[in-house]
């Protein structure tokens, strides 16, 4: 191989080899043999007649040059990337987020009473979309909720922030839930703005109502009926229990041991120790009345369950068979 020797400027010697012909003549074979992948690039031949110092400066000046398009490259990808959404940046896309999360349905109105906005559980609860309810009477909403109420309702609302009411409420298609309405004062669009903050407590007050009667069957019953506690205790007695045991109020009898009110204490302590394990307990017992008065029961105790079905206390009916003096 042949070498080609120049003397630079500074002391060290530069060295190129050069291909001999032999090699020269077999380049262009092996390059077809062997070509290279498209991705590739050879890099730019230096000319040999070239000096290695023009040589080393051009390179110098190229790397500059590739360093300086690869920093423009990336900052174009970096101004081109999509930018991270700013979620929820403003005040009136948090106080509209803020309303669809609630449960209540939330009615807010102008100082006279006519709506401006709601909630997505306006539309479920009083079957109005947002356009039909824009500008609409709270009134024709909330019953009785009239001018005068508001007037009302805005000076206790100064002093209490809020009202309360028990309301019946009107849905479009003319039919009426009954709900809890609370009513606030708040500067939302105007001064003096107010929000209805409704929830409908229909399936409470059918579950209220269910209770009622049966409280209601209880009192009037002719059997006897009493709920105690795990200890025995009397917590609750119905006007036929008074009757049957001779006690002038229920007074008498609540707060009392159960176990008073018989003659012999062998017969509950059974019928108690079975109800409290959680079994019903059905028999006759002798009992004895605040007066004295002896005389038989047909008696039934069973356990009084939570609703997470442990046992809380014992009820008890009592059905008077026999009197013994």
């Amino acid at each position: 191989m042949r070498s080609w020797f120049r003397r630079s400027s500074q002391t060290a010697t530069v060295a190129i080899p050069l291909p001999s012909e032999e090699e020269e003549s077999a380049a262009p074979a092996k390059e077809q043999e062997e070509p290279k992948p498209a991705a590739e690039k050879a890099p730019p031949a230096v000319a040999v007649s070239a000096s290695a110092g023009q040589a080393v400066a051009s390179s110098a000046a190229e790397q500059p040059v590739a360093a300086k398009a690869s920093a423009e490259e990336s900052r174009l990808r970096t101004v081109t990337k999509p930018a991270a959404p700013s979620y929820r940046a403003d005040h009136k896309s948090l106080y509209k987020e803020f309303l669809r999360g609630l449960y209540d349905a939330v009615l807010v109105t102008d100082p006279k009473g006519h709506v401006i906005d709601s909630n997505p559980r306006v539309t479920e609860l009083f079957l109005y979309s947002p356009a039909d309810l824009w500008d609409t009477p709270v009134e024709e909403l909330v019953r009785g909720v009239s001018m005068q109420v508001l007037e009302r309702i805005r000076q206790n609302v100064v002093q209490n922030r809020h009202v309360l009411l028990d309301a019946n409420c009107r849905r479009r298609d003319g039919s009426f839930f009954p709900a809890e309405v609370a009513i606030s004062k708040l500067n939302l669009i105007n001064e003096g703005d107010y929000v209805f903050c409704v929830r409908n407590v229909e399936r409470r007050r059918q579950a209220l109502q269910r209770l009622r009667s049966q409280h209601n069957a209880v009192m009037n019953a002719s059997n006897a009926f009493a709920v105690m506690d795990l200890q025995g205790n009397m917590v609750f007695v119905n006007p036929a229990m008074c009757e049957t045991w001779s006690a002038t109020r229920a007074s008498e009898l609540t707060n009392r041991n159960i176990r008073t009110i018989w003659q012999a204490p062998a017969g509950i302590e059974k019928a108690l120790g079975l109800a409290i394990s959680g079994d019903r307990w059905i028999g006759p017992l002798p009992a004895q009345g605040l007066q004295g008065r002896r005389f038989m029961v047909e008696a039934m105790l069973a356990p009084d369950r939570d609703a997470r079905n442990e046992i809380v206390g014992i009820v008890s009916s009592f059905i008077e068979v026999a009197g013994v003096e």
